[in-house]
């Protein structure tokens, strides 16, 4: 299957437009039955064929695919579930019920660290994958619950090694065009879609 990917930027009232276009390529196989949010392995993500575009929310990188940051990254989004009540509810009795017109959202995420062999993979600034919306309103991920399969870990992250794990976000069951939007501090972010 190949997917064209084309970005524009148009800024009025000059007349100043640039685009780029990128082929995501992938073979599909058959469709099979989505991943257990507690599967042990992490899952190798195809990378995106146009490493330099500008992922953004209105235009995100496809899900199940990763995007290289900064030259020392590889993030993705491997899946998501949504809404995800039944999972967080059932993963611990103490966590609470999303208040009404709000419910839980599931996304497992990917981040592999590239950097050359025995050089540091430096995540002390930390980075962050917030839930966006379209209207460009951002959700941290819950620290309040307890039990969710699999938590995302980034101790231990080395060269050449894969974090992956979930992240749940409370958001708005109205929510339209959300996204993960992940960043590093000093990079510019990208924005990764979840469906």
């Amino acid at each position: 299957m190949t997917l064209t990917k084309c970005h524009a930027l148009i800024i009025a009232p000059a007349v100043l437009a640039l685009g780029a276009c990128a082929v995501v390529t992938s073979e599909r196989q058959p469709a099979q039955e989505a991943p257990s949010p507690a599967a042990s392995e992490p899952r190798f993500l195809p990378t995106v064929s146009d490493p330099d575009c500008c992922y953004l929310p209105s235009d995100p990188a496809p899900l199940g695919y990763r995007v290289p940051v900064g030259g020392a990254l590889l993030v993705g989004v491997v899946e998501a579930i949504r809404p995800a009540n039944g999972l967080v509810l059932t993963a611990n009795s103490s966590n609470p019920s999303p208040p009404p017109g709000f419910e839980y959202l599931l996304v497992r995420v990917s981040l592999q660290c590239t950097t050359a062999p025995n050089a540091p993979c430096d995540l002390s600034m930390g980075v962050q994958f917030l839930a966006q919306d379209l209207s460009g309103t951002t959700y941290d991920a819950a620290t309040n619950l307890a039990g969710i399969p699999r938590p995302f870990d980034l101790s231990g992250v080395a060269e050449g090694a894969i974090a992956e794990g979930n992240l749940v976000y409370l958001v708005p069951t109205a929510a339209e065009g959300l996204t993960v939007a992940f960043t590093w501090p000093n990079m510019a972010g990208v924005s990764l879609a979840i469906e």
